[in-house]
């Protein structure tokens, strides 16, 4: 491989030798520069990068500072241009080191990707640039493992991270594009830095050849200097800014050949702070890829998908690098500019060992084969056999989930995970998605009933004969033939056993209103958990069980199962869902909105409801004679007719069985009292998960209401969150009355204002709508006020203004207040509804309350600015001087400056400079006293 290397060296104060050579740096060509001369040059391309450039306004400017850079590397003797003619490279390996006495940006920082030689861009001819940080340790060769690539992939997704990412997108680009490769995924679900460090530590390094970190990323300028970091997230989910040093920390520094950060610029440096991917090559890493600067979510996903489909294949790291250039670049003929560029690779000390490949070619001779990627095959419904879960390239969100499994799944201290739920809520999905990110125990898969032959012939059918034989000996307990069978596995560094019992409510039995475990499930559970505790080795064997219904807590807690229940889709999740179904995300233009709205209802959070109702969407229901509404998967898919659509939507509304025959047990309503239903339609007036906490209040006259809302989730009829909220799914028979009653509402209401507003630090949109949503229903209209002014000041600071009318409309249609009115005035007034902004301003005036003289100062303000507009302008200055005493009067400084502003810009109209000017100064004094910076007048700030 023909490497072209550049370096800097100083020669004296005054000028630097620029080197370039073959292979030997003995034999170089170089060329003296001033150093005012090298300076101006780059600190012209790092200026026209960081200002100029950009992806959308096409390529021409990409060409331009690649010529640019190009020739300032040429020269007038045109040195560069013949070398590339002679004996054309296929790496450019730049030194990161340069002289110690200049104060210039490292030449790693500069776009060397877009070298151009006139006629193309270098890397469009093979020559694929690369960083060498020269000062790291210098590294030794790598054997080339002859099996199959071997990947590990973390998303880190933090609650409140900011857009959510589409991390389940990156992944399925990466398994298509190796599909027929043989590459193995390991993924590490929780987006924890610790989880991890105890990943990598689970695998020989000769295992791992690369690591894939994608997230958000970005320079933290509130440090001093600033720093690099990589969004990750805390044990339980939080947001974490982690450093180079933090991932190499928690790494302990057994980096895999290649890592990919797949953040924002993870490859860029500054002034005084070196790039994170040149950061960790000083920590030890031997190759890192990081982007330059911020890039798309398609185009970090198409170079990572390209990058390891070439490695898989046996390529080397440029190989594939130079493959991944070329897929990027080919939107270029298109006249869109992708960020091709940005790519960076970062390598330590000598550039050979850490650039070859990692793998052999797929068909070469005694080649380790990856294990089976999934076990998603084996969990399929057994009463319909139609149920399929969706494969790891279909699933997506329910991460929260996930990383509550992984965890307990990692404690020694558990037996396994009780995961329960309605059914259609993806549970099997949850469980087939842990096997996958488990691939390090033997996995054992039971669907439906158990028993003990089949425990035993499932168990130990892959064992060897002696092991067999201990298994199947009935003469002794089962706890005592699985210690047995336990320790030999240990001595003989088998893995453990990861048993899923998928379905596992047809193993319960209903007494007496509640569930209890079968006599031959029981021994199952009782000597799968003894055995775990009396094996003489230390051995992580589990237990993963989902079940729509739970049994006694006491009973499980003994096993030692702790309990995951399951919810409907909310937020990022359902989003992510809704664009996979083509029926909701790209409906038949025939489609009303509002029908499509309907049935993306109708379904209620549940992902296989919104399956069915897709495929009803895209023209494949009908009603068969009988009346009932069926999906013909044979069906043509014709565009939907609105009309017959609406009467489907109908009848779904008014009867649901075929939704409910989904997801219910066709005997679970026969065990649902009078009082455990009337319990499910009060908790029903909450259209939000809520805590227990704000049930309660709501079932004083239920008997027995806390037993009864415990048997509620044990029989699966509430949803429960990861926090521990509940929720009564819509899908349920419960004949919900419409509107509910007003004193229900009205106490749901001052529950969740307590709790979700007043006892708690924060609260989300959601939760807060909520909340305005019962109180217009309970008459609460304090609380509606307090809520809709919130919300209108956050809303129209981001210009929702049709949201932010709807909600002053619905609220004052409850209570006729001035702050709502002034509110519903500026957004009216933002959407050039001019009439009814003076409408809703002059009655707010009238309702001004004496002792609210900062809101009557607002009003005036807001109505001398229409005024102006309008060209009426003495009124316009009659307004904002009657604004002006009260604000005088009060000491508001900012709404004295914003008015005595728009005064100076109507005398200055009129000509007026000398009194336009005055009034501007007055207006910069009156600002300077505050305490705060004016956007708009304060009183919309502060009225919550």
């Amino acid at each position: 491989m023909t490497t072209l290397s550049l370096w800097l060296r100083s020669l004296t104060a005054d000028t630097v030798e620029f080197r370039w050579f073959f292979e030997n740096p003995n034999r170089y060509e170089s060329r003296s520069l001033p150093v005012a001369e090298l300076g101006q040059a780059i600190d012209q391309a790092d200026r026209l990068f960081d200002r100029t450039l950009d992806p959308r306004q096409g390529p021409a400017q990409a060409l331009a500072l690649g010529r640019l850079l190009f020739d300032w590397l040429d020269g007038s003797d045109r040195l560069l241009s013949r070398q590339l003619a002679d004996q054309r490279p296929e790496v450019l390996a730049i030194d990161l080191i340069a002289p110690t006495e200049l104060s210039w940006p490292d030449l790693g920082r500069l776009p060397w990707e877009l070298l151009h030689d006139g006629d193309r861009f270098l890397v469009a001819a093979g020559i694929v640039p690369v960083r060498v940080c020269a000062e790291a340790r210098p590294l030794t060769p790598i054997e080339r493992r002859n099996r199959a690539l071997h990947g590990l992939f973390m998303a880190a997704a933090p609650t409140g991270g900011g857009v959510a990412l589409g991390f389940e997108t990156e992944e399925q680009a990466i398994l298509d594009a190796t599909d027929r490769l043989d590459m193995r995924l390991t993924v590490e679900e929780t987006g924890c830095l610790e989880d991890l460090g105890w990943l990598v530590g689970q695998f020989d390094p000769s295992e791992l050849d690369l690591l894939h970190l994608t997230g958000h990323a970005g320079i933290d300028q509130r440090q001093q200097p600033p720093v690099s970091v990589f969004i990750t997230e805390t044990e339980t989910g939080d947001r974490r800014d982690a450093t180079a040093a933090d991932i190499a920390q928690a790494l302990g520094r057994q980096f895999p050949p290649l890592v990919f950060l797949s953040g924002c610029q993870t490859g860029e440096g500054r002034n005084g702070m070196p790039a994170m991917a040149r950061s960790l090559v000083q920590a030890g890493a031997r190759a890192v890829l990081g982007w330059g600067r911020p890039v798309y979510d398609t185009d970090a996903t198409a170079a990572a998908a390209a990058i390891y489909r070439g490695l898989a294949e046996g390529r080397s790291l440029v190989d594939a690098l130079r493959v991944a250039y070329g897929e990027l670049m080919r939107p270029l003929e298109t006249g869109r500019s992708p960020e091709w560029y940005l790519l960076r690779l970062f390598v330590g000390g000598n550039l050979t060992p850490a650039i070859g490949p990692l793998v052999t070619a797929p068909r070469s001779p005694g080649r380790l084969r990856a294990p089976k990627a999934s076990l998603v095959g084996q969990f399929l419904d057994p009463n319909r056999q139609t149920v399929q879960v969706p494969t790891r390239r279909e699933f997506v969100g329910r991460r929260r989930w996930l990383q509550r499994g992984l965890r307990v799944l990692r404690d020694r201290e558990s037996v396994g995970v009780w995961i329960q739920g309605m059914g259609g809520l993806g549970k099997s999905s949850i469980a087939a998605r842990l096997c996958d990110r488990l691939d390090q125990f033997q996995r054992v898969v039971i669907v439906g009933r158990l028993d003990l032959p089949r425990f035993v012939r499932e168990t130990a059918w892959d064992f060897p004969p002696e092991q067999r034989e201990i298994l199947e000996d009935d003469r002794n307990p089962l706890a005592y033939r699985l210690v047995r069978v336990f320790d030999q596995q240990a001595r003989l560094g088998q893995p453990p056993f990861l048993w899923v019992f998928d379905d596992f409510e047809n193993c319960l039995e209903l007494r007496n209103g509640t569930y209890q475990l079968q006599p031959a499930a029981a021994e199952i559970l009782e000597a799968i958990a003894t055995a775990i505790d009396r094996q003489a080795f230390d051995q992580p064997h589990k237990l993963l069980i989902t079940t729509r219904y739970d049994i006694d807590p006491a009973l499980r807690d003994r096993l030692r199962l702790r309990h995951l229940g399951i919810d409907g889709f909310r937020d990022g999740d359902a989003r992510k869902l809704r664009e996979r179904l083509p029926g909701f995300s790209n409906p038949a233009a025939t489609l009303p909105r509002s029908l499509v709205e309907r049935a993306w209802k109708l379904g209620d959070g549940n992902p296989r409801l919104w399956r069915w109702l897709d495929r009803l969407l895209s023209g494949l229901g009908r009603l068969d004679e009988s009346g009932k509404i069926t999906i013909d998967p044979q069906g043509t898919g014709d565009r939907p007719d609105p009309d017959t659509l609406s009467t489907l939507l109908d009848r779904l509304a008014q009867q649901p069985d075929e939704l409910r025959e989904q997801v219910l047990a066709a005997t679970l309503w026969d065990w649902v009292d009078q009082d455990l239903h009337h319990l499910l339609q009060r908790a029903a007036i909450y259209e939000l998960p809520v805590p227990p906490a704000a049930i309660d209040p709501l079932l004083t006259n239920i008997p027995a209401a806390t037993n009864r809302l415990a048997r509620a989730q044990a029989l699966g009829l509430l949803e429960r969150s990861p926090a521990g909220e509940l929720r009564v799914p819509r899908i349920l028979p419960l004949d919900l009355p419409s509107p509910p009653p007003q004193e229900l509402a009205a106490l749901a209401c001052q529950t969740l204002y307590r709790l979700w507003w007043e006892a708690a630090d924060s609260s989300t949109e959601e939760q807060r709508l909520e909340i305005h949503r019962l109180a217009l229903l309970g008459k609460e209209s304090e609380i509606a006020l307090k809520i809709a002014n919130l919300l209108s000041v956050q809303w129209r600071a981001v210009s929702r203004f049709r949201e932010t009318q709807d909600l002053c409309e619905k609220t004052i249609r409850l209570a006729n207040d001035h702050r709502v009115l002034a509110q519903l005035g500026m957004v009216s007034s933002n959407l050039g509804q001019i009439a009814k902004a003076l409408d809703c301003y002059n009655q707010a005036l009238d309702q001004c309350p004496t002792d609210d003289q900062q809101m009557r100062a607002l009003l005036l303000h807001e109505l001398g600015m229409i005024y102006a507009n309008r060209g009426e302008i003495e009124q316009a200055i009659a307004l904002y001087q009657q604004s002006l005493e009260i604000e005088e009067q009060i000491g508001n400084a900012q709404g004295k400056a914003a008015t005595l502003h728009q005064l100076g810009i109507l005398y200055a109209n009129r000509g007026e400079i000398e009194q336009a000017i005055a009034l501007y100064q007055q207006s910069w004094k009156s600002k300077s006293k505050s305490a705060m910076p004016r956007a708009k007048p304060p009183p919309c700030t502060n009225w919550a």
